[in-house]
């Protein structure tokens, strides 16, 4: 079981304030954690590479999807705006009239 200084060194560490109660229902909850941790130390783990995707398919199939990038022209905001408009007159936007 972890020791209440250590607790109370992790509550300091997290800027926490733990009452007496918390330091010890956070002691029973931390040593359980750190038990799990221990108990996968016995886990026999020699015949098993390492994977860092799940499956192979799909780290191919992300390759395959990849495009060639391309530069585009941008636009200058007014034509952005002015393409975007439903209502276009003499080089103007025409909108409702507003009071």
């Amino acid at each position: 079981m972890i020791s209440e200084e250590d607790i109370k060194h992790i509550a300091q560490l997290a800027h926490l304030e733990l009452s007496e109660n918390e330091l010890k229902k956070m002691g029973k909850e931390l040593s359980l954690i750190l038990d799990y941790f221990n108990s996968l130390k016995e886990v026999d783990v020699t015949e098993v590479r390492p994977a860092f995707y799940s499956k192979e398919e799909k780290r191919l199939s992300l390759l395959e999807t990849t495009r060639e990038d391309k530069t585009q022209k941008e636009k200058n905001k007014k034509e952005v705006l002015k393409d975007a408009a439903p209502c276009q007159e003499k080089g103007f936007l025409k909108v409702k009239k507003v009071i």
